[in-house]
């Protein structure tokens, strides 16, 4: 599938560009930009960019963090959770993470998922020591109109 910004894949819906507000009412819509990045040319050496990068990724992690009560966080295993992970652990005292099963498993010779994922969470919970759970939800449950209730 190639994306058009500012299109969906639906008749009569468009994409809300980044750092936009739209406003329905009775009058109409309007949208309103509230932020954008300016371009601008990169002049930071590859330490300095890696200092910045994780200092205000951490920044906005440890924000989320703030709470008094125990947070979590959604371990995937992949890249960006384990590393939000990582950044988190400091800030939150005792970490939990929760990983989700439902039991699929990619196709044979599937180049984006020949692996579970299931061994790099489990690497990710050692090495952070974090309370950890894996909910396996029931596929068929799920479907279920009672429960959905």
């Amino acid at each position: 599938m190639i994306k058009t910004p500012g299109r969906s894949a639906f008749a009569g819906l468009r994409e809300v560009p980044p750092g936009t507000t739209v406003v329905v009412s009775s009058e109409g819509e309007s949208r309103q930009r509230y932020w954008s990045l300016p371009p601008a040319e990169h002049r930071d050496d590859l330490p300095t960019t890696v200092e910045r990068a994780r200092g205000l990724l951490g920044q906005a992690v440890r924000g989320q963090l703030a709470a008094d009560v125990p947070v979590c966080m959604l371990l995937s295993g992949g890249l960006d959770s384990s590393a939000l992970a990582a950044l988190g652990r400091p800030a939150a005292g005792n970490l939990h993470t929760l990983s989700v099963d439902v039991g699929a498993r990619a196709a044979s010779g599937d180049a984006m998922g020949r692996d579970p994922d299931g061994p790099y969470i489990d690497l990710m919970v050692r090495h952070l020591v974090t309370a950890h759970r894996t909910v396996r939800p029931n596929v068929g449950n799920l479907a279920d109109p009672a429960l959905r209730a």
